[in-house]
């Protein structure tokens, strides 16, 4: 998306996931469109297809029927595609404004501006923080795990998801546990030149990415931290006196921004 929200496809076009009403290849970006009027704010891109949220808080999704586009299936069936962006309605609570959102391949997470999380897609493996019994929700559904916690930002990985308060404290479920827990990371370690009794407080999470299994999160101060199931962060050191300001994450690679 560019600074004045237009949006932008271009790739593999198998299964509708480029949103432009077919499924042809494009080697340069073409604008995705939209209702009239709408601004892009956020993005977020599985294997199979792709989600937009707008500067007015809706949230779009398009591309092939089996992935978690938050969609009722098309009229062709599971297998089916929707080809251009449609409009992602969360039932009797229609007014939802999303201000963020993070998709894996077979699951979708997004936050509304009350801090609320919503789920959708696989929850095989308790990835969309619902009951067992729920085995695979297609439509958005309250996480209400989360529900004594005001969140900021999500996201998902492969069989987990983990979500960033707007107080800086991180939750993670999934990888057969449903329940959100708690994410407590260690005490920063003095910077070189800092004299070893100088202990700065407990670090306050700014952003959080998922990969296949692990999880990597940025804290307000730079300071980058990794963990994997077992949820026991250890910080990492990004080059000397540099400070992250983003992280980014694929299966199995973390990356960093710095300032």
């Amino acid at each position: 998306a560019d600074a004045a929200g237009a949006l932008f496809s271009c790739g593999l076009g198998v299964g509708g996931r480029l949103g432009h009403g077919d499924e042809a290849a494009l080697p340069l970006p073409r604008r995705v469109r939209l209702a009239p009027g709408r601004r892009v704010s956020g993005i977020a891109a599985g294997l199979h297809h792709s989600l937009a949220v707008t500067c007015c808080g809706e949230l779009w999704a398009w591309g092939a029927g089996r992935a978690p586009l938050g969609l009722e299936p098309p009229s062709a069936g599971e297998m089916g595609a929707v080809l251009s962006p449609r409009r992602v309605g969360f039932g009797s609570k229609d007014r939802v404004h999303t201000i963020d959102i993070s998709t894996s391949d077979g699951h979708a997470l997004s936050v509304d501006r009350s801090g609320c999380v919503w789920s959708w897609g696989d929850n095989a493996r308790g990835q969309c923080g619902q009951p067992a019994a729920v085995a695979l929700d297609r439509r958005p559904r309250r996480v209400d795990a989360l529900s004594g916690c005001r969140v900021a930002t999500v996201a998902a990985g492969e069989a987990h998801s983990a979500a960033v308060g707007v107080d800086g404290k991180l939750w993670c479920w999934g990888h057969d546990v449903a329940a959100a827990q708690r994410v407590k990371l260690p005490v920063e370690e003095p910077t070189h030149g800092m004299r070893s009794h100088h202990r700065r407080g407990k670090p306050a999470a700014v952003q959080v990415v998922c990969g296949a299994s692990l999880t990597a999160a940025c804290s307000s101060t730079g300071a980058v931290y990794v963990w994997n199931a077992e949820l026991r962060p250890r910080m990492v050191r990004v080059g000397v006196g540099l400070q992250v300001v983003s992280l980014a994450a694929s299966r199995y690679t973390i990356y960093a921004v710095t300032s």
